[in-house]
C-alpha cells in the first residue's frame, strides 16, 4: 500500500488521532513540545488518564516514528509500542498508588532510586513526597522499572505510598544511595557523545570544545541525582581540577573547568537561556552552578 508523505505537522496531528482512538475515551492524548525547540525530537506525546488528575502515565518521542514515515515504512510498531508502553505505565501506577505491589517493600526496594528536585518551584509538589534537603536542593524518590521493548517507566514515591510500604525516609534514602551507585553512572566529554549523535558537520560546531563533561546514568533518567555520588566517585573521575558544576536538567550534569575563561555569572546566564529555551519546566533543576572542589572531591554551594 503506498503511503502519501506527509510534513511533519500533518504526520504528528494524524499520529496523535490515531493514538487517541486506539487507546479509546479512558484516555486522553496530547502533543507537547518538551524542548521548546522546531525540530521532531522536541515533541512528544503524552498520554494521561482521562479521569482524574490527569498525571502523565508516559511520554512517548515521536522522531523515529516520523523517520519511518519519510523513509516510506509503517508506524504500525511505533503505535503498537507507544500502546504498549500506556498499558504497562497505567498497570505499574495503579500498583504502586494502591501498595499492591508484589512481596511489599522487599517487591520494590531494588528499583528505588534518588531524584533531584528544585525547592523553589516544587513546594506543592514536595509537600507529598518524603524527602530531604542536599545543598539547596531536595532529594525525592522514584520507583524505576524497565521492560523490555517498552522503555522506562518510573512513578514518584509520596507519603501516602511510603506508609504503605511501611518504611522511613531514612531507609529510602540508603536504599536509594545503594541503587544509585550501581546505576552505570559515567562522566564523559560532551564533543564524544555529539559525535555520536549528530552528523559529521554538526559535530565540527563543536570540535574545539573538549573540555566540557556530562554526568547521567545509563538510563538517562533523572541522572542530576548522581551528584550524590560522592567524593570517591568524583576524585576518580575529575581528579584535583575545579569544575563549575552546571545543573542542565533533572536528567544530568554538565561540568565545566572552572579555570577557563569562564566566569560564573556567565555560565548562570547560559544556563538560565536552556532552561528558558530549550527545556521543559518539569525539567529545570535550577537556575545557578555549583563548584567542584577538586581538593577535597566535594560538591559545594558557590557561596
Amino acid at each position: 500500500e503506498r503511503i502519501t508523505k506527509m510534513d511533519f505537522n500533518g504526520f504528528i496531528k494524524d499520529f496523535c488521532t490515531q493514538v487517541q482512538k486506539r487507546l479509546g475515551e479512558n484516555y486522553l492524548v496530547t502533543v507537547e513540545n518538551i524542548r521548546k525547540g522546531r525540530e521532531p525530537g522536541d515533541y512528544a506525546l503524552c498520554v494521561r488518564n482521562a479521569a482524574g488528575e490527569g498525571k502523565a502515565l508516559a511520554y512517548f518521542s515521536v522522531e523515529e516514528a516520523y523517520s519511518d514515515h519519510q523513509r516510506g515504512l509503517s508506524i504500525e510498531p511505533a503505535l503498537d509500542k507507544l500502546l504498549e508502553k500506556t498499558r504497562c505505565a497505567s498497570r505499574f501506577l495503579k500498583e504502586t498508588e494502591s501498595g499492591r505491589m508484589s512481596s511489599g517493600w522487599k517487591g520494590v526496594k531494588d528499583c528505588v532510586y534518588p531524584m533531584m528536585i528544585w525547592p523553589e518551584r516544587n513546594r506543592e509538589l514536595l509537600s507529598m513526597l518524603p524527602h530531604r534537603q542536599f545543598l539547596d536542593l531536595s532529594v525525592g524518590y522514584i520507583i524505576r522499572r524497565t521492560y523490555p521493548g517498552v522503555g522506562t517507566i518510573a512513578v514518584k514515591i509520596t507519603k501516602d505510598l511510603q506508609k504503605l510500604l511501611g518504611i522511613t525516609e531514612e531507609e529510602l534514602y540508603q536504599q536509594a544511595l545503594k541503587n544509585l551507585k550501581e546505576d552505570h553512572y559515567q562522566i564523559r566529554n560532551m564533543a564524544e557523545i555529539i559525535r555520536e549523535n549528530f552528523t559529521e558537520e554538526e559535530a565540527e560546531k563543536f570540535a574545539d570544545d573538549d573540555s566540557l563533561l556530562v554526568l547521567t546514568n545509563e538510563e538517562k533518567w533523572y541522572g542530576a541525582a548522581g551528584v550524590l555520588l560522592g567524593k570517591d566517585f568524583f576524585q576518580r573521575t575529575l581528579g584535583r581540577r575545579s569544575y563549575y558544576v552546571i545543573p542542565s536538567s533533572i536528567h544530568e550534569l554538565m561540568f565545566a573547568p572552572a579555570d577557563t575563561i569562564w566566569e560564573e555569572e556567565e555560565v548562570n546566564w547560559m544556563l538560565r537561556q536552556v532552561n528558558r529555551e530549550q527545556l521543559s519546566e518539569e525539567e529545570w533543576l535550577n537556575d545557578h552552578v555549583y563548584i567542584y572542589n577538586g581538593w577535597t572531591g566535594e560538591i559545594e554551594n558557590m557561596n
